[in-house]
Parts: structure tokens; C-alpha cells; sequence
């Protein structure tokens, strides 16, 4: 075989491998704004948010939803952004 071939042929799979990488993460980021957990809802960290208020419970950033979930606008933002570059990177090659 003829190693500028072989060379030629490892730049394009590493290229493929890379792509796909960055399309992976990208997924985790569009999954972790569209999670339902405290951080996400327009309640957290305020005096609205009923279980800290009215069952004195401490919800952190990654706690799981309650029944009054709000997803916050800068929430759903977010996840069009990001939702919109996945598309991007999943259709360009």
C-alpha cells in the first residue's frame, strides 16, 4: 500500500472521529439545559419555590423537579441556541 493513502485515509477518520466528538458533547449540553431539575425552573433559588418554602426542603441546582416545574425564559432560550447549533453540526459535514 502507498502510506500517503494510508495517511490521507487516518486524516479523514480522524477527522470523522472529531466531528462526531464535538457532536456528542454538543448533545450533553442540549440534555443538560433541557433536564427537568430545580436549576432549570424559573422557581429555584427564589421565595416562590414551594419546597424550600413550604416544606423548609434545600433544593440544589441539579435536585429533582417538583410539581410546580417552570421552565425559566432564559431556560427555553438556551435550549433553542443550542438545540439549533446541534442541527447545524449534525448537517454540515
Amino acid at each position: 500500500m502507498d502510506a500517503d493513502k494510508i495517511f490521507d485515509a487516518m486524516s479523514k477518520m480522524s477527522s470523522k472521529v472529531h466531528r462526531l466528538d464535538k457532536i456528542r458533547e454538543q448533545r450533553k449540553i442540549v440534555n443538560r439545559w433541557s433536564a427537568e431539575v430545580c436549576g432549570n425552573c424559573v422557581f429555584w433559588m427564589t421565595s416562590n419555590c414551594k419546597p424550600e418554602k413550604v416544606h423548609k426542603q434545600f433544593k440544589s441546582m441539579s435536585s429533582i423537579a417538583c410539581s410546580d416545574f417552570t421552565r425559566g425564559d432564559f431556560t427555553k432560550k438556551q435550549i433553542t441556541q443550542e438545540t439549533a447549533k446541534l442541527v447545524q453540526m449534525e448537517t454540515t459535514p
